[in-house]
């Protein structure tokens, strides 16, 4: 029989990821002179122009956070739901080293806009981690306790890191004590650290641990809070269902059309 999905998380994760896809793909046409050329259509010079207007648009800096930090919530939440979240998250791991790969070899080719280090996919797949050990040592060390007791752990740990970490994200840490990269895993830091898409552990860690205590303790049951047919949100649930592979051909796919686009003069 097949598992009956939470409908209302699949479709927020999925607007979440469509999102992100739009928002990598604005800043390829903004750059487009970085994969190869010039675009030569009246059409694509009005996408560039719109790009670079919604780039540096206060539309999106004053919800571009608001988004990730959704997404990330609704990454924790999902741990309730995972049959293996440390198998997941060494999956997901796996997918975000080979992405740094990939935008390394084409910046020795002279392609990309800059190296992934620690991207969304790297810190999801940390997040994850930090996540099973938290629920591996629930299940040995404290085996007999009310069910409460882990998601108020999850959330005083979240809440925890949100407050410690939140003032970096405008005012990073200064840097100068030698553990630049290292550093930058944890917080926003002003050491020499590049990475084209940047999201370290504090605070942003804090929403994937409120989502796991979230999800521990609204979908107890593991059953959707809105049993409608969802048919009609198909398209976002689809999506949401596979995130992962949306992301990654979200990165790839428009910035390889667009580079055959632009060598065969079409765009």
């Amino acid at each position: 029989m097949e598992k009956k999905r939470v409908w209302e998380v699949d479709a927020l994760r999925g607007i979440c990821i469509l999102l992100v896809i739009f928002d990598h793909m604005m800043l390829a046409v903004w750059h487009k002179d970085i994969f190869g050329g010039q675009f030569t259509s009246k059409f694509m010079e009005g996408v560039t122009a719109f790009a670079v207007k919604y780039w540096n648009s206060g539309l999106r800096r004053s919800t571009h956070y608001f988004f990730v930090a959704l997404l990330i919530l609704l990454s924790g939440i999902s741990t309730s739901f995972s049959r293996n979240n440390l198998k997941k998250s060494l999956k997901v791991l796996f997918f975000a080293l080979l992405v740094t790969w990939i935008f390394v070899l084409s910046g020795t080719a002279g392609f990309g806009i800059g190296n992934i280090n620690f991207g969304i996919l790297h810190f999801l797949g940390v997040c994850g981690l930090i996540y099973a050990g938290l629920e591996w040592l629930n299940g040995k060390i404290v085996s007999r306790k009310p069910w409460w007791v882990f998601p108020v752990v999850l959330a005083v740990l979240g809440a925890a890191l949100l407050i410690a970490g939140i003032g970096y994200v405008s005012n990073p840490l200064a840097a100068g004590d030698g553990f630049g990269v290292l550093k930058a895993v944890f917080v926003h830091t002003t050491d020499k650290f590049s990475s084209a898409d940047y999201w370290p552990l504090l605070p942003w860690a804090g929403f994937f641990l409120l989502g796991s205590a979230l999800g521990k303790c609204v979908y107890r049951q593991k059953r959707s809070l809105i049993p409608i047919n969802d048919k009609w949100v198909a398209p976002l649930t689809y999506a949401g269902r596979n995130s992962l592979w949306f992301y990654l051909a979200g990165q790839a796919v428009p910035v390889v059309l667009m580079m055959l686009g632009i060598s065969l003069g079409v765009l």
